[in-house]
């Protein structure tokens, strides 16, 4: 009943297309269409269900299209199929050597003397895989799937383009249609676990999200204020002496790179006069040290106010030391789970495995 359902679908999304272009009373005639169809196959457009269960990316007309254009082709010869045989060969070989333009131009003009061999068009679309053209490769999956709809290769190799789409759903779709169809290949459960994985991990950021709590690095660094262990120790820190003139000399230092120190009136050294063109004398290596003056000498501790934005920076890393040092030595588990908050934002692997899905390794492709 599921291919019968799916064919209606697809009638009723080409009924609800043409009501758009309809006068009143045609559109009223197609509407009623549409209410039987869907009550006598129990498929409704409006349930969200069905779209993702019945829905085909091609639309009706275009497999009407494809279909009526197929019979009027001639067919090859065996000839014309030897030849093809050949030309994917060297298509296959070339893959090897990692020329995949080449192979496609092979696997092209093979597809042109017999286009009744799905294999062609599932080569062409490994070779497509591998350039990044990942819609092209869809694509060719779906002509190759039009000539053999149990051809289990080919909806793996469209689950790999669909990954690195990022198409996680479809992925899905694909890898499950081709393990059922090739249930030995241990490649289509490697590739969809990893699909999965990556559907859960974006369902759960969407419900993280949708409370209030994702991973990003803003509430990451909401939910490290409010951990009282974190808290306690910047508590314990700067209730420490020394830390307390660490702070102060941190703050003195970033005193000095805001400009106060300079006279009324007078342009900094690193700018060019108003209305004067940059020159090299104005980006000259000496004058990127953070000094307030030209001479490299400066900032060499001779002179209490040159460097010291360097060394506001230099006492932000030696607090920040201290801190995450203490951190170690007196919390260690917190210390494993704000790393393992960072690798969460950071995110994980998207890549199928694609190691044994290659024509160039597979005697019969």
């Amino acid at each position: 009943m599921s291919s019968n359902q799916r064919l209606v679908f697809s009638i009723l999304e080409f009924l609800n297309s043409e009501c758009e272009s309809r006068m009143e009373d045609e559109r009223e005639s197609l509407e009623v269409v549409i209410e039987c169809l869907e009550r006598v196959y129990n498929v409704s457009l409006s349930n969200s269900s069905d779209v993702s269960k019945f829905h085909v990316d091609n639309p009706l007309t275009e497999i009407f299209e494809s279909a009526t254009k197929m019979t009027t082709r001639p067919f090859p010869t065996d000839e014309d199929k030897d030849r093809a045989e050949e030309l994917k060969t060297q298509g296959n070989n070339l893959m090897k050597e990692g020329k995949y333009g080449d192979a496609i131009g092979c696997y092209d003009q093979a597809v042109k003397l017999d286009w009744t061999n799905a294999v062609y068009l599932c080569n062409r679309a490994a070779a497509c895989s591998k350039l990044g053209k990942n819609e092209e490769a869809v694509k060719n999956c779906k002509e190759a799937l039009e000539l053999d709809p149990k051809y289990g290769k080919a909806y793996g190799r469209m689950g790999t383009a669909y990954m690195a789409l990022e198409k996680y759903q479809e992925a899905r779709d694909s890898y499950v249609k081709a393990k059922e169809l090739d249930p030995g290949n241990d490649l289509y459960m490697t590739n969809l676990k990893t699909v999965e994985d990556k559907l859960r991990e974006a369902q759960e950021r969407s419900s993280s999200a949708s409370q209030g709590t994702g991973g990003g690095p803003a509430n990451m660094m909401s939910s490290l204020f409010s951990n009282p262990g974190i808290m306690n120790m910047a508590s314990q820190f700067m209730a420490n002496p020394q830390m307390q003139q660490m702070m102060t000399n941190m703050m003195s230092g970033f005193g000095g790179i805001t400009g106060d120190d300079q006279s009324a009136g007078q342009q900094p050294p690193s700018q060019p006069a108003e209305g004067q063109p940059d020159s090299e004398a104005t980006t000259t290596p000496e004058s990127n040290t953070g000094t307030t003056g030209t001479n490299p000498e400066a900032g060499s501790g001779t002179n209490p106010e040159a460097g010291s934005g360097a060394g506001g920076y230099s006492n932000i890393f030696q607090f920040a030391s201290q801190m995450a040092q203490q951190l170690q030595q007196s919390n260690p588990e917190l210390i494993n789970d704000l790393r393992q908050s960072m690798q969460n934002v950071a995110g994980g692997n998207t890549e199928p495995n694609q190691n044994t899905d290659d024509p160039s390794k597979n005697g019969k492709e």
